[in-house]
C-alpha cells in the first residue's frame, strides 16, 4: 500500500491506529506515511470539495465556447477557449480519481498542471497557424 499524496510505500507497524488516515464518502479511506502528507491531502480534498461546482461550471462554458467558437469565429474563439480550458487547471489541478490513486494526489496535481500547460502551448500553435 502507497501513501495517499506522496505515493510512498507506508510501512507496515505492528501497533493499530498509528497510521494517518481519511475516511472518504466512496472507496476505501486514504492511508498516509506521515503527518505532513496527511495535512497536504486532508487541505487539498477541503479544497476540491469546495470549489468542484465552480469548477464544473467554468468547464462547462468553456466547451460550450469551444463548441460555438469552432462554427462561429473558429481562429479565435478555438484557441482561446483551448487556452482557457489550460489555465483552469492551474487554480484548479483536479485530476480523476483514478490517477490520484495510482500515482498519489501529489503527482496527479503535478500532471494536471503539466496537461493545462500542454494545452495552452497547443492553443498558441492553433492561434499561429490559423
Amino acid at each position: 500500500m502507497n501513501c495517499a499524496y506522496c505515493g510512498k510505500p507506508l510501512e507496515e507497524s505492528e501497533e493499530p491506529g498509528t497510521e494517518y488516515t481519511l475516511e472518504q464518502e466512496e472507496g476505501d479511506p486514504l492511508s498516509f506515511c506521515c503527518e505532513s502528507c496527511w495535512e497536504e491531502a486532508k487541505r487539498f480534498l477541503d479544497y476540491s470539495r469546495k470549489f468542484v461546482s465552480p469548477f464544473l461550471v467554468l468547464m462547462m462554458s468553456l466547451i460550450v465556447l469551444l463548441i460555438v467558437g469552432a462554427v462561429v469565429m473558429p481562429k479565435v474563439l478555438v484557441p482561446l477557449s483551448i487556452a482557457l480550458i489550460g489555465a483552469l487547471l492551474f487554480p484548479f489541478p483536479f485530476s480523476t480519481p483514478e490517477t490520484s490513486r495510482q500515482v498519489g494526489l501529489k503527482q496527479s496535481i503535478s500532471y494536471a498542471r503539466r496537461g493545462g500547460c500542454v494545452l495552452i502551448v497547443v492553443a498558441v500553435i492553433l492561434h499561429v497557424a490559423l
